[in-house]
């Protein structure tokens, strides 16, 4: 994953955190990041810089995920 400055167009930040990352969604306020691992089988929580904070087993093959209003709960 990159995090870019738009303004200036370099690459702030950038990892490796999964094999094959097939979404990411944003918490509102930007406290975190989730990311799916489509080849591990993973949702992956991730700091605002990109850090893996928890990896979590999910059924074969996430290909997205998105966030409830209040951030409490993904899907």
């Amino acid at each position: 994953i990159s995090q870019m400055d738009v303004a200036t167009g370099k690459i702030v930040v950038e990892r490796k955190v999964g094999k094959k990352l097939s979404d990411l969604a944003m918490a509102p306020g930007g406290a975190w990041l989730l990311a799916t691992d489509e080849a591990a089988g993973e949702l992956i929580v991730l700091s605002p810089k990109l850090e893996p904070q928890a990896r979590l087993r999910v059924p074969a093959y996430p290909v997205s995920v998105a966030l409830s209003d209040d951030a409490r709960a993904c899907y």
